[in-house]
């Protein structure tokens, strides 16, 4: 029976696959959903779940799923481990309903295949943790898909084809509008997102990434040859897309766009529960359907325990006038850049930050913050120039009503529903901006970049680097955790947008570790409506003064701890630089894991593609997460080691302690940046000296202004607010 059932399975399939002109055009659905999988990439795997959780639900006469799925070598062999591009229908299919033991036996059965041990092995090292920590192994089960056996008969295999090609795009979806007809069409393009980069790469294509501009004219020309105006909603289950230059892109194709503003999980969209609630509901319009999705991507990452996650609906219909509204604030802020240089890096230093370079932080290929908090915060610093407060309101006001539904976590305070590009400094515009195809992207970042360019060129014009100085002016030779350092120091310069105390400890060899960056500004709060607003004043102070307390941060799971620089990133965050490495301890890729310094805990792991896109990962079992050091040599050379010690990143984040630092000579030091990116830098040796201290205590950093007391080691150190008056 099973040889007559394999033998007319096979024969169906061959007869499916020459003879793609059997698939018939239905009367009108309502809705017709069609994924574009551009999965030729190290994503591979997350399709096949995608896919189905849509077919939990699966098509109906009323509504279409339809699917084009590219894939790749090395990454996933389930579902026959064909390379192809291959185009589906999905309908419904039952998922098993697995015991703990059946699901234990595929799990191991799954990890032997990956070289993990014996299937024997695996099963009970899996019992054990399943009877010790059950949602542990449930989250191992679903991380690595083990229900998923997408074993669905495609309607129609193409070969390999170029998925960053947008005629590949267009033929898909004039495909799909021709044999599945609907009132409403959405398209999900799944891949990695890089905002105004694009998307993909398709590996098996020379790289090739799916531009802004071949989105929007491979679309149009499918919509063209089908007689359809716009599709209703077009969706990024990708990372970075909701942003100013994406929507400017896509205006003439869709009615409304739905994308994250920051990295996504490799899960990606949660698929079944807003699918189904179209099915029950299929004349729902394009607005109700995109909230449905959102709120059921949001609130099913919170469940999780899965953090920095939005996802926004934007009308595409209100992005004409957010351009307009742009326009008019470049004309006005552009009549006197030079008085708003500080203010603009400000707001830009203190804004809300998505995606990250693994080299460079927030001032590479992805400077993406949100436009709204961004001009928020340069309001607060220009209340005595009215026309550009003006301007803002109404630039305001354009993204609010562009912005259909919105929703982002507790670890995301300033995600408003789009982002825009704004590298920080000249030298990384030049590198990852200008001279990168931005001012090509799109006709909103073509306007973006003239006032870009205008900032930059102020910059280079205004900007003195003999302006720049930094001088310590007194510190001591010794300190401990009872009797901390303090350093004074003068600094000057024009433009200045990072002031940074740097730790470094003097190695035996004669090179130096850097254990501590720290940022050296007010914070100043503004109250705007009824919200507060925050952002960095890094302006000199008649005298300036830094208090080391000699504590340094480690990482550490409860058996092992190791020391981590922990680099700012904005008000709230910082980042821990490292490696991820695979269960034989070979190294996989960058990564970096994200601090929050409010609720003082690791979040969130971010790792990257081959091209540098960002992405939040779900660590799978035996995946390890080593920190690295930022060294200097004896003569001045920056270079990174490992540092040696690997957690396993697949059951728990490891977190961030503190702990006295270990007796030695340090510099301590503070740089200086401004917005052209020159840098001076000066420090003072200081010999610090814990050993016969009780390390569980350590004096405040506020004695010099007389208030003077120990605290417990692990607490935050001690803030000073000042109110207008002083």
């Amino acid at each position: 029976m099973k040889r007559l059932f394999l033998l007319y399975f096979m024969i169906v399939m061959v007869s499916t696959f020459h003879h793609p002109s059997q698939i018939q055009a239905q009367s009108n659905a309502e809705w017709t959903i069609m994924v574009y999988g551009a999965m030729d990439n190290d994503l591979e795997k997350y399709i096949f779940a995608d896919l189905q959780e849509i077919q939990i639900v699966g098509s109906t006469p009323d509504v279409n799923f339809i699917a084009q799925v590219d894939r790749t070598t090395g990454y996933e062999t389930r579902g026959g481990d064909w390379t192809d591009t291959r185009r589906f229908y999905l309908e419904q299919t039952v998922l098993p309903n697995y015991t703990l033991e059946q699901k234990i036996t595929l799990t191991a059965e799954y990890f032997a295949g990956q070289g993990a041990g014996t299937v024997e092995q695996l099963a009970q090292e899996l019992t054990q943790i399943a009877n010790s920590d059950s949602a542990l192994f449930d989250r191992i089960f679903q991380v690595n898909l083990i229900d998923v056996n997408f074993d669905l008969q495609p309607v129609e295999i193409i070969g390999e084809a170029d998925m960053g090609d947008p005629q590949t795009l267009a033929d898909f979806v004039a495909w799909g509008i021709t044999n599945y007809p609907a009132n409403r069409y959405m398209l999900v393009i799944s891949s990695h997102g890089s905002g105004w980069a694009g998307l993909g790469p398709d590996y098996d294509s020379g790289q090739s990434m799916l531009e802004l501009s071949e989105i929007e004219s491979g679309v149009r020309a499918a919509l063209d040859a089908t007689g359809v105006d716009k599709l209703d909603i077009i969706g990024f289950d990708a990372c970075l897309m909701s942003q100013y230059e994406v929507a400017s892109a896509l205006q003439s194709i869709a009615d409304f766009s739905l994308a994250a503003e920051e990295v996504i999980p490799g899960q990606g969209w949660q698929y079944t529960e807003p699918m189904q609630v179209l099915v029950n509901n299929p004349t729902m319009d394009a607005r109700s359907l995109g909230q449905v999705i959102i709120d059921a991507y949001v609130n099913g990452y919170r469940a999780a325990g899965i953090t920095k996650v939005d996802l926004h609906l934007l009308d595409l219909s209100q992005i004409g006038q957010v351009i307009t509204a742009l326009a008019e604030f470049d004309n006005i802020i552009s009549t006197d850049l030079a008085v708003s240089l500080t203010a603009l890096a400000t707001a830009r230093q203190s804004a809300q930050s998505f995606g990250i370079d693994p080299s460079v932080g927030d001032n590479g290929y992805f400077s993406f913050i949100d436009l709204k908090d961004f001009m928020q915060r340069l309001y607060i610093q220009s209340l005595d120039r009215p026309n550009l407060l003006n301007a803002i309101d109404r630039l305001v006001q354009a993204v609010d009503a562009a912005v259909a539904y919105s929703s982002a976590d507790e670890y995301l305070p300033g995600a408003q529903g789009m982002s825009i590009y704004f590298p920080l400094n000249t030298q990384m515009y030049t590198l990852f901006g200008g001279q990168k195809g931005y001012a090509f992207a799109s006709t909103g970042a073509q306007l973006w970049n003239g006032l870009l360019n205008d900032i930059h060129e102020t910059i280079n014009n205004q900007i003195d680097p003999s302006s720049l100085s930094v001088q310590i002016t007194q510190a001591p030779d010794t300190g401990n955790l009872y009797d901390p350092p303090s350093i004074y120091f003068n600094y000057s310069g024009i433009g200045i947008n990072s002031v940074k105390a740097v730790v470094l400890l003097q190695l035996n060899n004669g090179s130096e570790v850097i254990l501590e960056t720290s940022l050296i500004a007010r914070t100043v709060t503004a109250e705007l409506g009824q919200q507060l607003y925050e952002y960095l004043d890094f302006s000199p102070r008649d005298t300036n003064i830094y208090t080391w307390s000699p504590k340094i941060s480690v990482l550490t799971d409860g058996n092992q701890s190791v020391p981590v620089l922990l680099v700012p990133r904005g008000i709230s965050e910082a980042l821990i630089r490292g490696v991820l490495l695979d269960q034989d301890f070979n190294i996989i890729n960058d990564a970096v894991l994200i601090y929050n310094g409010t609720t003082q805990e690791v979040t969130n792991v971010i790792s990257f593609a081959e091209n540098g896109a960002p992405f939040q990962l779900s660590p799978e079992p035996g995946t390890y997460f080593m920190p690295i050091w930022e060294t200097l040599s004896p003569n001045g050379e920056l270079a990174v080691e490992l540092s040696q010690v690997a957690f396993d990143i697949s059951r728990e984040l490891p977190q961030v302690n503190t702990v006295a630092a270990p007796d030695g000579m340090y510099r301590i030091g503070f740089e200086i940046i401004d917005l052209a990116g020159n840098a001076v830098f000066d420090a003072a040796n200081v010999t610090i000296i814990n050993s016969g201290l009780d390390q569980n205590w350590q004096r405040s950093n506020l004695f010099t202004l007389g208030l003077s007391f120990l605290y417990p080691l692990d607490w935050s150190e001690p803030s000073l607010f000042f109110r207008e008056d002083g």
